[in-house]
């Protein structure tokens, strides 16, 4: 899929998706999952760096970061891109509530 701020084609890796089934056990999380496509393609840049961990063939890590109503309640996404020379793929993505928990 085409990020729709900077043109860029970016790849969704079977591994992450794997990953982040293992981990997710709620609703929400898997429902995130299933938004992975639109929420990349409209997801904003926060910033472009190299890679801290030198890892080789990777060129830079992009943050991008969007949001989205699950279940009546907003989330915060952030997806991190890794460019290699030849393409720039999704290594990681998280969900975190923006609404605080109500007391018991």
């Amino acid at each position: 899929m085409v990020n729709q701020h900077t043109n860029w084609e970016i790849q969704i890796t079977g591994q992450v998706i794997k990953e982040w089934r293992q981990k997710s056990r709620t609703r929400p999380r898997i429902i995130v999952i299933k938004l992975l496509d639109k929420l990349i393609e409209t997801a904003q840049l926060i910033n472009t760096k190299k890679d801290r961990h030198n890892t080789p063939r990777i060129v830079s890590v992009s943050e991008f970061e969007n949001c989205c109503m699950i279940e009546g309640k907003l989330f915060k996404i952030r997806i991190a891109v890794k460019q290699q020379a030849d393409r720039r793929f999704v290594y990681y993505f998280g969900a975190v509530s923006l609404e605080k928990e109500k007391p018991r």
